[in-house]
């Protein structure tokens, strides 16, 4: 039986391993069983980004690996890989705020 989530969050990343700890932890810290995590290594030419992505993959979080075709093939490849009701797009260097996700799903399911 495929999980079911209400929320997918992709982060496309492209040579950005030394910011994508801090946005991986704002999406894992959340205390919700229905959310999920992709990672999409743009074709990442740099070594720490290589590293972090093995570190993601052996912790059980989703990556993708593709050959660098830009964000926005990134953030598709990322959209193809998913599961959720609804998607989430999170820059690699950026961090959600604690609340937003129940806030925005919320806010989703209050008006279909």
């Amino acid at each position: 039986m495929t999980k079911s989530y209400k929320m997918s969050i992709v982060i496309p990343c492209f040579n950005h391993g030394e910011f994508l700890p801090e946005a991986v932890a704002s999406v894992t810290q959340i205390a919700r069983d229905d959310v999920e995590l992709i990672v999409v290594d743009d074709g990442s030419t740099d070594e720490r980004t290589g590293r972090e992505m093995d570190k993601l993959a052996a912790q059980g979080i989703k990556v993708v690996r593709q050959g660098n075709k830009g964000l926005a093939a990134a953030r598709n490849a990322g959209v193809l890989a998913s599961q959720g009701e609804y998607i989430f797009p999170l820059d690699a260097d950026d961090r959600l705020r604690p609340g937003w996700i129940d806030r925005g799903i919320r806010i989703l399911d209050s008006d279909p």
